[in-house]
């Protein structure tokens, strides 16, 4: 991605920069709005009819409920720091363009969970329960950025004012927040979940395939299975 597409990357960091820097402006110069708009017709027409919603707006929401986040890892006993919200926010700030860029240009998408379990796995060596919630945050946070730009893309193009289209995901992400608690909490109520033995026969194939990853990058760890005290690397030490 840095040797193919080093000069898109470059038009996005830049381009995000500047926007940030003008939404705490109350008007910038004419130069920097052809700069920004460059030749998107579909960019014109929207600032042309519409307010945009400001930089600052995501930051406050991000700041938020970041904060939010980390005083849950830090109250409930989930065997982690609160810092691990702060690993989320990093790798997807990395990994979120050119992730991005992969998925515009092929239509696949670009999985950065692995990512998330190898280095997470290198903090939290030997704690299968801490490595789950770098994996949520560094994976997860990735994929639901990508999708919320997905539906950005698909208001822009359908020419939904900004706002409308910001309240109405803020709305959305809250009923889901609220409706996916609520049936995790109802469907972990049936007698023997995630068992061969449980009720409707609800085995929980994710959840297994989670858990044998939180095993695997996290009790096993990246240390123990790559480092220099691994099994392979005693077996070469050996010969």
């Amino acid at each position: 991605m840095a040797i193919f597409h080093r000069h898109e990357l470059g038009r996005a960091f830049r381009g995000f920069w500047r926007a940030v820097k003008h939404s705490f402006k109350r008007a910038s110069t004419a130069e920097d709005d052809i700069d920004t708009l460059g030749e998107d017709v579909h960019c014109r027409l929207m600032r042309e009819n519409y307010k945009d919603v400001p930089e600052w707006v995501y930051l406050i929401v991000l700041v938020v409920f970041a904060a939010i986040g980390m005083i849950g890892v830090g109250i409930y006993p989930t065997g982690t720091s609160p810092v691990v919200m702060v690993f989320g926010i990093v790798v997807t700030l990395i990994t979120l363009l050119p992730v991005g860029l992969i998925q515009a240009v092929t239509g696949l998408p670009v999985p950065t969970n692995v990512i998330a379990e190898f280095v997470g796995g290198s903090f939290v060596s030997g704690n299968a329960n801490a490595l789950m919630y770098f994996k949520t945050y560094g994976y997860i946070s990735c994929f639901q950025a990508m999708a919320f730009s997905n539906d950005l893309k698909l208001a822009h193009y359908s020419k939904i004012p900004p706002w409308h289209t910001f309240i109405g995901q803020i709305w959305a992400t809250f009923i889901y927040c609220m409706v996916s608690s609520s049936i995790f909490n109802f469907a972990m109520g049936f007698d023997g979940i995630c068992t061969e033995d449980a009720t409707f026969s609800f085995t929980c194939p994710g959840q297994t395939q989670y858990f044998t990853a939180a095993v695997f990058w996290g009790t096993l760890s990246p240390k123990r299975l790559f480092g220099v005290r691994s099994e392979h690397n005693r077996g070469a030490s050996h010969c």
